[in-house]
């Protein structure tokens, strides 16, 4: 029994140290990182090498899917507009990501446009709340690789929900009669207002069909990632949460899906995007925004975030998203956690109004203080027209780098 034991604990030891060296051999930074986790946040030490590899591979296959816009976008000429008096503030990089020639009518701003409305289209239609994550992703993938005249760039963004629809998963346990409702090209026509027909939708969500690699069709979204977070943190005690606190997950879901906005949004893997909205929205309650041990269910430092917090943050500044925010507003106004009452109306106030709240999180106190200095007036809600939103957000822009 004893040279048992003694056998079991050599083999144990040996698969520990072969799947750390395959780690190491694979990811020798990431590997150094995942090493200094405490074992006790792995709930079997034997395994925690194992769970470790099978998490950084799937990164790298993740990884795989971001989106790098390269020369996607025609020159804004916005962007050569002097919006911004300030000299400090107009010698500032332009744009995080510089736009170039394969679109000649769509730019960036019209894109943020056409996911918001996207955004309000899900939520109206009440679809399960992860597909609107997979529907961006297949436009800016489309986006990447084929031209798009602005007279069917709505279509393409129905056409892409559509698709997503096409592909519920088993888990969402949707009828096949109500999937066949969803599937109706009339909805998707309709919403238009004129600006697509069913065989428009048909053809483009055909078109999407065969350039969507299946990796990118199978792999999880942003929002799948972020309640798998909140499931962690909540039943861990990480950060000081419970499942009582669900105002920190409700407050993180809405900053990523407001992030969808960004053109940065699908230049980084859709984990780590989770993760910064969760670290703001913790720090945002004063807990702490990135505890060490979450390291061991993400792989991620707070060092690994900072660049996705301030494309979180700058999209809760620049989305206008009205409708967006109504909707998410009347659904959260009637909660039923009455002992965090303080929490909840801190949480509908982010939702009603679009300001600075987690610029000076993500960019410091001085990026927010010139922002607030330089756009009161667009912080105030106020009804512009679409030429003057657009050359607002340029002028945001400027600052928001």
């Amino acid at each position: 029994v004893w040279r048992l034991v003694c056998a079991c604990k050599t083999f144990w030891g040996m698969e520990t140290y072969v799947w750390r060296l395959a780690c190491a051999n694979k990811w020798p930074e990431l590997t150094a990182r995942m090493a200094t986790v405490p074992d006790r946040m792995f709930k079997a030490q034997q395994s925690r090498w194992r769970k470790c590899y099978e998490m950084l591979s799937l990164r790298e296959a993740e990884n795989a899917l971001v989106t790098e816009w390269g020369a996607t976008f025609p020159e804004d000429p916005i962007s050569s507009t002097e919006l911004v008096a300030s000299t400090e503030v107009a010698d500032l990089t332009e744009s995080v990501v510089q736009p170039p020639p394969l679109q000649k009518e769509v730019t960036p701003h019209y894109r943020r446009v056409l996911v918001e409305w996207m955004i309000e289209v899900a939520q109206e239609w009440k679809l399960e709340s992860t597909m609107i994550f997979q529907a961006t992703r297949y436009l800016d993938s489309y986006l990447r690789t084929k031209e798009v005249e602005i007279s069917k760039f709505q279509l393409l963004g129905v056409s892409a929900i559509r698709l997503a629809v096409s592909y519920l998963r088993p888990q969402m346990k949707v009828t096949p009669e109500h999937q066949a409702c969803l599937m109706e090209p009339a909805r998707y026509a309709h919403v238009c207002d004129g600006a697509a027909t069913e065989a428009g939708v048909i053809a483009m969500t055909e078109e999407l069909d065969g350039m969507i690699s299946k990796s990118m069709r199978d792999a999880p979204n942003a929002k799948m990632y972020l309640r798998c977070l909140w499931y962690t943190i909540s039943k861990t005690g990480i950060s000081g949460c419970t499942a009582e606190d669900m105002h920190v997950y409700v407050l993180a879901a809405f900053l990523l899906e407001l992030g969808q906005t960004d053109l940065a949004f699908s230049t980084f893997s859709h984990s780590s995007l989770a993760g910064a909205s969760m670290s703001l929205a913790l720090e945002f309650y004063g807990k702490d925004p990135w505890p060490v041990s979450l390291l061991a269910f993400s792989s991620y430092t707070s060092e690994c975030l900072v660049e996705q917090r301030k494309v979180i943050a700058r999209a809760q500044v620049l989305a206008l998203a009205s409708n967006v925010r109504d909707i998410w507003y009347r659904f959260y106004q009637n909660h039923l956690y009455h002992d965090k009452r303080g929490e909840w109306d801190r949480l509908l106030a982010v939702v009603a109004h679009r300001g600075a709240n987690f610029v000076e999180m993500a960019f410091g106190a001085d990026t927010a203080t010139r922002l607030a200095a330089s756009t009161s007036r667009n912080m105030a809600d106020q009804p512009v027209s679409f030429g003057d939103q657009e050359a607002i957000e340029a002028g945001m822009l400027r600052i928001l780098q």
